[in-house]
């Protein structure tokens, strides 16, 4: 309710790397000039390089270097497939290229990961849209950032948004498709998204009345995704 945001873009079918690399780096400057907590580096990934990293999926140790696992974490949910293949269903199918950055908008939020992947051809057997083009498909949590206060989540909406609209105003040939839990990317209208805070404040409020009307001990605790 109004505390996500998924974003899908797609490219014309005959992309060029060095023009997705033009995309990946103005969104990278316009994170920054947002006012984004941090915005990490812009990587270039091929095959081999991309296979090395998420290779230590289920790897925690102190060997993994800090560039592996900034490149693994970017493209965990790029890989196609089971989390555990076996002989019995299809094997993973991971990307064979990937431009793109990671990104935090404000406290509370989850990382964003602006990455845009090309997938091998066999990738069309599982998901056929994917075959042709670049795509980037990124979630944003905001729910804790409006656990911190309702102005945090709004400043951290309000920058996660403006990002993406201002990617498809400098690029209009992408296909970029929105799903705002709060209404702001269609409407534009901050007393709608803020209706929606409002209806999950008093929902919240009859959740816990009743629970401690039950005898329930009920306490709120504001998560920083940072901490």
């Amino acid at each position: 309710m109004a505390f996500s945001l998924s974003v899908d873009i797609h490219t014309p079918p005959t992309m060029r790397p060095e023009t997705v690399r033009r995309i990946v780096e103005y969104a990278h400057s316009t994170a920054q000039l947002l006012g984004f907590a941090w915005v990490a580096p812009v990587i270039e990934l091929g095959q081999m390089e991309i296979l090395e990293a998420l290779s230590t999926l289920h790897e925690e140790t102190a060997e993994i270097s800090d560039a592996v696992r900034y490149a693994r974490d970017m493209l965990y949910d790029s890989v196609i497939g089971p989390d555990f293949p076996s002989e019995e269903n299809h094997q993973q199918i991971s990307p064979s290229y990937a431009i793109g950055f990671s990104a935090k908008t404000g406290r509370g939020c989850s990382i964003l990961h602006f990455v845009f992947v090309k997938y091998p051809p066999e990738v069309v057997l599982h998901k056929p849209k994917l075959a042709v083009g670049w795509h980037l498909s990124a979630v944003i949590y905001e729910h804790s950032a409006h656990r911190i206060s309702p102005t945090n989540f709004v400043q951290c909406h309000l920058r996660n948004v403006t990002l993406f609209r201002q990617v498809k105003r400098r690029f209009p040939f992408l296909q970029v498709c929105v799903d705002d839990e709060g209404e702001y990317w269609r409407s534009q209208n901050l007393d709608r998204l803020l209706d929606h805070i409002d209806t999950h404040e008093r929902l919240l409020a009859a959740v816990f009345g009743a629970l401690q009307d039950g005898g329930m001990d009920v306490e709120v605790i504001n998560l920083d995704l940072d901490e």
